[in-house]
């Protein structure tokens, strides 16, 4: 009898997912620390009266020079809570409001980055806008769902997105060169909330309707995060 391979119970890492790792982690490598590296992360001053206005679309990609172990969290976030998301939603509308998420974060810190002084030289950039919007709408389309690691510490969709987000959060706190760097996450949780209880909404109207007609299988409640 054939052995299974040890990769087999890992999860599908959904294309739109992947495509976002492999984006930032490549342009991150070959550019990260070169002065074209430089000239895509956020400066928020240079962005808005400088004209550089596409820093603001190229910063969700690049993590700025020192910061690419950002790159782990993305790795995890998109591969194993992401990709439930992407099933869900579709590519299409993964990626719409992920990114969408970010690039308003990015704009917002682009705003502010006008109006207030932030510390001199201080650039923005990663996918970490767009990996708590993931992790935000797992949260909440997948909050009924009991999960567990390799069967073990068994916790609720929700309380894992909590706690995925308020680490981030605390980490970037002290890991950016200015609390400012809260922002663009900070806007893409809440743009990502909305959007998850809205298209949540639907989604649930959807399914009422289908149970009048249709036999469903419903699946466990306990879902195994492997």
């Amino acid at each position: 009898m054939p052995r299974s391979s040890p990769w087999s119970g890992l999860p599908r890492f959904e294309r739109g997912g992947f495509g976002i790792f492999v984006a930032a982690a490549a342009l991150t490598a070959l550019l990260g620390d070169r002065p074209l590296g430089a000239a895509l992360v956020l400066d928020p001053a240079r962005a808005v009266a400088g004209g550089e206005v596409w820093r603001i679309l190229t910063a969700p990609f690049v993590f700025p020079d020192g910061r690419a172990g950002g790159l782990l969290l993305t790795l995890g976030v998109q591969w194993f809570l992401g990709s439930h998301v992407e099933r869900s939603l579709g590519t299409a509308r993964y990626l719409a409001w992920t990114l969408g998420a970010a690039v308003a974060g990015y704009a917002v810190l682009a705003l502010v980055g006008a109006i207030v002084q932030l510390p001199p030289h201080a650039v923005f950039g990663g996918t970490l806008p767009a990996d708590l919007a993931a992790v935000t709408f797992f949260g909440v389309r997948m909050g009924h769902v009991r999960l567990s690691w390799m069967g073990v510490l068994p916790m609720g969709a929700r309380g894992l997105a909590a706690f995925v987000v308020g680490l981030s959060l605390l980490s970037e706190l002290f890991a950016a060169p200015s609390p400012a760097g809260l922002i663009p996450p900070a806007v893409a949780v809440a743009l990502a909330f909305a959007g998850a209880m809205r298209t949540s909404g639907r989604l649930g109207g959807k399914r009422r309707r289908r149970r009048k007609n249709h036999l469903r299988v419903v699946p466990p409640d306990d879902v195994r995060l492997h």
